[in-house]
């Protein structure tokens, strides 16, 4: 783990970001007032495990910020939604997580990805028990079944 870790702190671009002692954003004034925040996670600019990894911990501290809007009562929680393009490259046990809990803390969250095949076995439940609206286009014969 120390190695992993070491690995991601000698990246010259995680370096700044992980060893900052204050966030250069306020997650949850984004969300109540209605703000937009735009991540650009690209795994072809910043390598396949940096993106995991910034995404696993901005969505890990998303669903931290939803969860202290429990103080705003319910009938002044504004909307927020999360959007997620090939989700199934962040962590998976979080996202499971945030779809049966962040809904009542008014947070709404847009995945997308490929297949279902792509997802573990706790997401794809998660998913298929939990989402109120399926989108899908040009359906393969696994994830039609």
């Amino acid at each position: 783990m120390q190695n992993k870790v070491g690995a991601f702190l000698a990246n010259p671009f995680l370096y700044p970001i992980l060893t900052q002692p204050t966030s250069a954003f306020n997650l949850r004034k984004i969300m109540d007032e209605g703000k937009v925040l735009l991540v650009n996670l690209s795994k072809g600019k910043i390598g396949e495990d940096t993106a995991a990894l910034l995404g696993g911990l901005l969505i890990a501290r998303i669903a931290l910020a939803a969860l202290s809007r429990s103080e705003i009562p319910e009938k002044d929680r504004r909307d927020f939604y999360l959007y997620l393009d090939e989700f199934q490259s962040f962590p998976t046990s979080i996202i499971a997580n945030m779809l049966s809990e962040l809904r009542k803390f008014h947070c709404g969250i847009v995945l997308s990805n490929q297949f279902l095949f792509q997802l573990d076995p706790a997401v794809k439940s998660a998913i298929l028990g939990n989402v109120g609206t399926l989108i899908s286009f040009r359906v393969g014969l696994e994830d039609a079944l």
